[in-house]
């Protein structure tokens, strides 16, 4: 891959996490770390790491949280280049996250309604540009659940990812991690809408048993 430009596309929501850094539990603490969580970047990072040329791209508020996104992808070598920037007031997706002590186990609280990442439409990215050197384009099934946790009219992000599709490379892989979360969709609303997706654009799928 030498001198060529991101050949792992990935695209999806970021959320900032905050976990309490002193063992408290989210309600009592007044000490928060915070880090950055979401599959597809944290994959992309990886790969990044590991030398394969990768990019990222998101819609986040252009704020700190939004910028901090930005800078830690490129800190790790994410190229970053095509991320939409949302106004300022926008949510960013958040997961409050309780590292659990025994008997209690670990618990996360998400909070991605109406975020920025999921009003991320077709005609905000020109993908023929960010993946023109793509040889795997990758998502997860989460990435389009936004739509119906958001109560949306209509899926913004399945229509960026069959724009997306439609100007890829003729020889880019499509891959999806299936990623089901019964709190964003019902099963019934999943199979609705992953099935086409899955049988018409996937080329790997990733899932669990």
């Amino acid at each position: 891959f030498a001198q060529s430009g991101p050949v792992f596309v990935t695209f999806g929501e970021v959320m900032v996490r905050d976990t309490p850094a002193d063992m408290e539990r989210p309600e009592r603490t007044r000490l928060v770390r915070l880090s950055m969580a979401g599959s597809e970047y944290t994959l992309a990072i990886g790969l990044a790491r590991l030398g394969i040329p990768s990019a990222y791209i998101t819609r986040v508020p252009d704020n700190p949280y939004g910028r901090a996104v930005r800078n830690i992808a490129r800190e790790n070598g994410v190229v970053a280049d095509h991320f939409v920037w949302a106004p300022k007031t926008e949510p960013i997706g958040r997961l409050i996250y309780e590292i659990g002590r025994t008997p209690r186990r670990d618990t996360g609280v998400y909070q991605r309604k109406h975020s920025a990442a999921s009003r991320l439409d077709a005609g905000m990215v020109d993908w023929k540009r960010a993946l023109k050197d793509a040889r795997l384009f990758h998502t997860s099934g989460i990435t389009f659940g936004l739509a119906t946790h958001s109560n949306y009219d209509r899926n913004y992000n399945y229509e960026a990812f069959k724009e997306a599709v439609g100007n890829k490379p003729s020889d880019c892989l499509v891959g999806l991690d299936f990623n089901y979360r019964s709190t964003f969709c019902s099963k019934d609303q999943a199979r609705a809408l992953m099935t086409p997706i899955e049988s018409d654009h996937v080329d790997v799928l990733i899932t669990t048993i």
